[in-house]
């Protein structure tokens, strides 16, 4: 999650801010265990959620008409946890890998109601690199699922940046969906300019669990699955990204993508 004073950042200046759909304050204990290529977690929590608000309603180049809608969510005071299996590739190996199960759920005592949900999932990822102009293959999957009932800031949401580009953000939602990402990057003058192609799949759907909160919040599921296409350059060790995505599927648009490497978003 990016923080706070980046999400105000970028409202000021770009007029699309990614705050995200609510605040906690958490309290939790965490216990893990781990090997050279292992690692099994498990995490107690107790948050109080609340919904965000607009930090900043201009920018330079727009108003509060071009900024996008922060949905209120359920408030109150969530208490569960999370179970986590993580494995990795053995070192020396052609293809760098890790894939991970993990299993989150609990109870919101919501300000008005209660919610009680579970929601496993798995996630992967592999890259391999050549040296030849450092090019490099990525390649993330991700899938999961919820029973129970969901409260609105539980829905899995797919759309925009992070997930599918070239869509509206956080546009389709559900209980359940799967993600495919693939990108292919390369240095054309190193340090200066590095391309990148990226392609990407996904799908949101919903049962019981999710109906609720998306119709609360007028958020639909995908229907058929949504793919998008992206190409774009780094400049600078490829610190700063500038792209342009297209989804390729109904409602898709062209986007402009403008941020900095996620390796630096720790930072921020």
């Amino acid at each position: 999650r990016r923080s706070r004073e980046v999400a105000v950042f970028s409202a000021a200046v770009f007029s699309h801010p990614s705050p995200p759909p609510d605040f906690s304050a958490c309290t939790g204990v965490c216990f893990g265990c781990s090997s050279a290529r292992q690692r099994a977690g498990a995490r107690l929590q107790i948050e109080r959620h609340h919904s965000a608000e607009l930090s900043a309603g201009t920018s330079l180049f727009g108003n509060a008409q071009g900024l996008r809608p922060v949905r209120s969510i359920d408030n109150g005071t969530f208490v569960g946890g999370e179970l986590s299996l993580r494995q990795t590739a053995p070192s020396g190996a052609a293809w760098g890998w890790e894939a991970e199960l993990r299993t989150a759920g609990g109870r919101l005592h919501g300000d008005e109601r209660a919610f009680s949900f579970l929601r496993p999932g798995v996630s992967a990822r592999a890259n391999r690199n050549w040296t030849e102009r450092n090019g490099q293959l990525e390649l993330q999957g991700s899938a999961g699922a919820a029973g129970g009932e969901l409260p609105r800031q539980a829905l899995y949401l797919l759309g925009g940046r992070g997930t599918l580009p070239g869509y509206a953000f956080r546009s389709f939602g559900g209980d359940r969906f799967a993600l495919t990402q693939a990108t292919l990057s390369t240095d054309l003058a190193r340090p200066w300019l590095r391309g990148r192609a990226f392609a990407g799949a996904g799908w949101a759907g919903s049962g019981d669990a999710g109906a609720r909160s998306l119709e609360v919040w007028g958020v639909e599921t995908s229907g058929s699955i949504r793919t998008s296409v992206r190409v774009g350059a780094g400049v600078f060790y490829d610190v700063l990204r500038l792209d342009v995505a297209r989804g390729l599927g109904t409602g898709g648009r062209w986007e402009l993508v403008l941020e900095a490497n996620r390796s630096f978003w720790g930072m921020l």
